[in-house]
């Protein structure tokens, strides 16, 4: 028998995304907050209380998240949390998770509508931009992640870090420089490795001059 549990508030979860970790001062400054372990479980409580799932599987995948996960690993331990769903979607984690240079794109025609589930469409579209990126198809990168917003996830920084790669590696300089900066706004929270890239992308297309040598030699490589 199917049993829906009863949907935590959301206004208990609103609050705790305004003020968990972060001051006046600090919102104020910042135009997107990394959310902390407690906002990351409540919200994902949430929406697993909104699904028709079997109770002992609705406990399971919330229980999952009663330990701490770092910023660095959630969009992988979320990915092993959306496996719990259904064969599709554990067959799609996991081809998203091999290695570079795949011979063959994923199935995604079992995807939900980008409208129809908020959550795990914008979740789904984020692990599969990680996968694109990792196999240099930035265009397909930026498609995914059209629309989403940092609000609207629970890995924010990978959100940005992503699309500033895309944008990067398309020597679009001009869409890539504010993301980086946006990115680099919570420097000191970040997986070391979004930082230190995110530094390096910033310093090497910020002097890139249209029309230079430099540019037209990196348009002939990405060409090839």
């Amino acid at each position: 028998m199917m049993r829906k549990i009863s949907p935590m508030s959301r206004t208990v979860c609103c609050l705790l995304m305004l003020t968990a970790g972060a001051t006046a001062d600090d919102l104020s400054r910042s135009t997107w907050q990394i959310p902390s372990h407690a906002e990351v479980q409540q919200i994902i409580t949430e929406w697993v209380s909104d699904q028709e799932l079997e109770e002992d599987l609705a406990k399971r995948i919330i229980e999952q998240w009663n330990e701490p996960i770092s910023p660095a690993n959630r969009l992988a331990f979320l990915g092993a949390s959306l496996s719990l769903l259904g064969d599709d979607l554990a067959i799609f984690v996991e081809n998203t998770s091999a290695s570079r240079f795949a011979k063959q794109l994923p199935d995604l025609s079992f995807l939900p509508d980008r409208a129809s589930s908020s959550f795990l469409a914008a979740h789904i579209r984020l692990i599969y931009a990680r996968w694109l990126v990792q196999n240099e198809l930035y265009n397909e990168t930026l498609e995914e992640l059209e629309g989403i917003a940092v609000d609207e996830v629970i890995d924010p920084a990978a959100l940005l870090f992503y699309r500033s790669i895309a944008h990067y590696r398309l020597l679009e300089k001009e869409a890539c420089l504010p993301i980086v900066d946006r990115l680099l706004e919570k420097e000191s929270e970040l997986p070391q490795r979004f930082a230190v890239v995110a530094q390096l992308i910033r310093d090497d297309i910020k002097p890139l001059e249209k029309d230079s040598l430099d540019e037209i030699s990196r348009l002939m490589d990405s060409i090839r």
